[in-house]
């Protein structure tokens, strides 16, 4: 539906007014426009409506016209409530103003008009688009807090492990004096011989093979006498291999 704007005598005036070449008819009661029905604008609302369907007059200078003139309004905007006009009215006084001043009060009249029907349309726009610049502008203040006070935290955090570290620092050379830059030395050189000694090829070691099986005692017994005649037994030669020395004592006997 095009739309044209009021009177331009009338200056801030926010309703657009609709086309005459919109509608043939009276938008309330479907009358056609001729030439003995008129076309009339309503000023609150701007659609086409007839002679009949209104018959109010209302003061709007919450939408830009002069406060002491009163202004052609249809039927459903002549019969809106008090409650909603005065909000009407100190949401246009709101924005007259600057959004920082009356940032609270804008956001309680645009959550109020969202709840009424009957608010006018081109007023909440031009509500919503005041203050939602305060609202950006406000939110941006806040992310802003935000990150000061979390650097500041950071920068107190900071200072104190600095602090921290300095009275560490002070208290060990205090304690050790000149001897702790030679024991740093000491244990450098210590540490750095055993890397050394780490990177020296260890010796390989040679495993017999142990049988998984456990050996019956019968058999531990046998092994453990003939380990202990090995001891005490050896060959006098080996082209005689049964020939052995039996040492007793101080004295050796020959057995064949």
């Amino acid at each position: 539906m095009g739309q044209a704007y009021s009177d331009e005598s009338y200056d801030g005036v926010i309703v657009p007014w609709d086309l005459d070449t919109c509608s043939d008819a009276c938008l309330h009661c479907s009358t056609p426009f001729s030439r003995h029905e008129r076309r009339h604008h309503c000023r609150s609302c701007g659609t086409l409506v007839c002679d009949r369907c209104s018959p109010y007059s209302a003061y709007l200078p919450q939408l830009g016209y002069p406060a002491d003139i009163a202004q052609r309004v249809c039927r459903p905007c002549a019969t809106k409530s008090i409650i909603v006009i005065d909000l009407e009215m100190d949401a246009a006084a709101a924005c007259r103003q600057t959004p920082d001043d009356v940032y609270r009060v804008g956001e309680v009249l645009r959550a109020a008009a969202e709840f009424r029907p009957q608010f006018n349309p081109y007023l909440h726009d031009v509500v919503h688009a005041h203050f939602d610049i305060a609202f950006l502008r406000h939110a941006d203040i806040v992310v802003d807090s935000l990150v000061t006070a979390r650097d500041n935290v950071a920068l107190q955090q900071a200072v104190q492990c600095a602090r921290e570290l300095l009275h560490l620092y002070r208290s060990i050379y205090e304690t050790s004096g000149d001897g702790l830059e030679h024991d740093l030395e000491r244990g450098i050189r210590k540490a750095e011989e055993r890397i050394e000694a780490a990177r020296e090829p260890r010796r390989r070691v040679r495993f017999d093979f142990v049988p998984s099986v456990q050996p019956a005692p019968v058999a531990v017994a046998v092994m453990s006498r003939v380990t202990a005649a090995a001891r005490i037994y050896r060959p006098v030669s080996t082209s005689c291999p049964r020939r052995l020395v039996v040492h007793e004592g101080a004295s050796s006997t020959v057995v064949y």
